[in-house]
């Protein structure tokens, strides 16, 4: 359960298996899904009021949507990025390590 500032022992396994996630999508050079964790981490960040990180996690999200020419992810970004905390991110998004801390 988190505690009121967004602490707790979820948010740490949340952003645990964030960071493996980060880990491994840079290490084998799957750069579309690297991209796309990039942005549900930021979302989680923005839930947690953590809006620069978030920030800096969509903006590194759209440049590489942008080289890769990935139009659906980076208007997706791209309105994130514009209109500040949304709604929690879809599993489906997310790699199953991360999808399973948030259920």
């Amino acid at each position: 359960a988190l505690t009121q500032d967004g602490a707790g022992p979820d948010r740490a396994r949340a952003e645990q298996a964030m960071a493996e996630s980060i880990r491994l999508w840079k290490e084998t050079a799957f750069n579309p899904e690297l991209a796309r964790t990039y942005v549900s981490y930021a979302r989680l960040l923005q839930g947690w009021g953590e809006d620069g990180q978030a920030r800096s996690h969509l903006t590194q999200a759209i440049a590489m949507f942008q080289a890769m020419d990935m139009g659906w992810d980076l208007a997706r970004a791209e309105a994130i990025l514009a209109t500040g905390p949304m709604e929690p991110p879809l599993p489906s998004v997310l790699n199953h390590s991360a999808a399973r801390v948030l259920h």
